[in-house]
């Protein structure tokens, strides 16, 4: 797994919502990827914003996730 240099405190808040486009930047990935590992299950489902068009990530299953990663690499 190759994470952006971002040091955890920078990213850190854990209640805090990721939108896409940053988490995208934050794990070195396109959009695209992430699409498709939700599509195959192999990520956290987003939560649903406002009217529910809008989608997001909490920090603290991100940071989770990635951590679930290194264990398996």
């Amino acid at each position: 797994m190759r994470m952006v240099d971002i040091q955890r405190s920078d990213i850190a808040s854990a209640d805090r919502i990721v939108r896409q486009a940053e988490l995208a930047k934050i794990l070195g990935v396109s959009s695209v990827t992430l699409w498709r590992w939700r599509q195959n299950n192999k990520f956290p489902a987003p939560i649903k914003l406002g009217s529910g068009r809008m989608i997001g990530w909490r920090m603290s299953s991100i940071l989770q996730w990635i951590d679930e990663q290194e264990v398996l690499d």
